[in-house]
């Protein structure tokens, strides 16, 4: 399923309301024309998103969305306000017909771990992911799992901005060799747990035909 991720992964919180509506609609029209079919899902660049951007998502036709994070340390994630939405199951609301599925974190000596993929599992240890996602898998039914397009890359060292700064540089290189391995383990690890995988369309419309 392709979905919307931004037009320029400029974090939304960083923009005004009409470059958030124009940033939105641009992505949705084009991403449209190229694939033939509508685009219904968005996640925010960096989870960076709040409520009031993220009705502006419902009004210009997204059905769901996927930025809201419950780790609120890191500098550049927002927060989302869902309140006034229906718990539906562990991590999945809903408001009238458009839907937040939250990413997965595990709580941890009074913490929120993120453990759904991308930088963390590409930078942590296989032997430490693999024990926090058994954990949380244990005790729920709902996973959500993202990569990085880059992540997956056979070219180990591109050519990034002279503006990106050396810890980024370096965090963006970190790991990078193991990726797929990590990801293959991983897919194992969630087949071992009966895990099966859905896009979040799918996932929708199950919660919203029940």
């Amino acid at each position: 399923e392709i979905a919307a991720h931004g037009w320029k992964h400029q974090r939304p919180l960083t923009m005004s309301s009409d470059e958030f509506d124009m940033d939105i609609t641009m992505t949705k029209n084009e991403l449209e024309q190229i694939v033939g079919q509508e685009i219904v899902g968005y996640r925010a660049p960096c989870f960076s998103l709040n409520r009031e951007l993220l009705g502006k998502l419902e009004e210009a036709g997204f059905l769901y969305d996927s930025s809201k994070i419950d780790f609120s340390t890191h500098p550049l994630y927002g927060g989302i306000d869902i309140t006034d939405f229906k718990y539906l199951d562990k991590n999945i609301y809903s408001k009238n017909e458009f839907f937040e599925f939250e990413v997965s974190t595990l709580p941890l000596f009074g913490k929120s771990i993120p453990i759904s993929g991308g930088g963390y599992l590409r930078i942590f240890p296989w032997v430490i992911m693999k024990k926090l996602i058994s954990s949380f898998c244990m005790n729920h039914n709902f996973f959500v799992l993202y990569i990085h397009p880059f992540e997956l890359s056979t070219k180990l060292d591109p050519i990034l901005p002279p503006s990106i700064s050396w810890p980024t540089k370096k965090r963006f290189s970190i790991g990078r060799k193991d990726v797929e391995t990590k990801v293959n383990r991983l897919i194992k690890l969630l087949k071992i747990f009966d895990f099966e995988f859905v896009t979040f369309s799918e996932l929708r419309n199950k919660f919203k035909n029940n």
